[in-house]
């Protein structure tokens, strides 16, 4: 957490423990939802903690928006059939960003959401490369990065938005090394 109190960890994809940073003892514990035959309606692959105390867990589906004790679920921000594979809050709690491929996507490809922390609602969209899942705000905020891949050719990098309004202000792709056939 923001406040160095508490450890988030996702445990498999049907519970999420937060753990007493200095201690590491069990300080709130929330386990997938079941429906009536027994299966998880719940499957969580990321974690994001804002300073307000809210706890976003992102799985299958949705973001779901906890309060700080993971006993009450604030709000859920629905995304179709996707996946949430990566979270990240702005450092002033603004802005919810979240990483996700949806099973329309072929391979390692999906999209980097935006969303206002206070209304909700989407404030941007973009393509992105979701290997490795990362979505990264600057200190400040000012800027919001994720992993990039070049869709003729593979090659990652990384791409950074401005969060003011969201224009591009880097891209890059990484340098391959040349071909040796000794590693062919």
């Amino acid at each position: 957490s923001p406040d160095g109190e508490f450890l988030g960890v996702v445990r498999g994809i049907s519970e999420v423990r937060l753990r007493g940073a200095r201690d590491g003892k069990l300080v709130a514990k929330l386990e997938a939802s079941r429906d009536l035959k027994g299966r998880e309606l719940s499957e969580w692959h990321a974690i994001a903690f804002a300073k307000t105390g809210a706890v976003a867990l992102g799985g299958f589906g949705a973001v779901d928006l906890y309060d700080r004790t993971l006993g009450h679920l604030i709000k859920r921000v629905e995304c179709g059939d996707c996946l949430v594979l990566a979270l990240g809050v702005s450092p002033d709690d603004r802005l919810l960003a979240f990483q996700d491929v949806h099973k329309q996507h072929a391979g390692d490809f999906g999209s980097v959401h935006v969303i206002d922390f206070r209304s909700l609602g989407e404030v941007a969209r973009f393509d992105a490369s979701t290997f490795p899942s990362k979505v990264a705000f600057s200190m400040e905020g000012g800027r919001l990065s994720a992993p990039l891949a070049d869709l003729s050719t593979g090659r990652p990098g990384l791409v950074t938005w401005r969060t003011s309004d969201w224009a591009v202000v880097h891209r890059a792709l990484a340098e391959l090394p040349p071909h040796d056939s000794e590693w062919a």
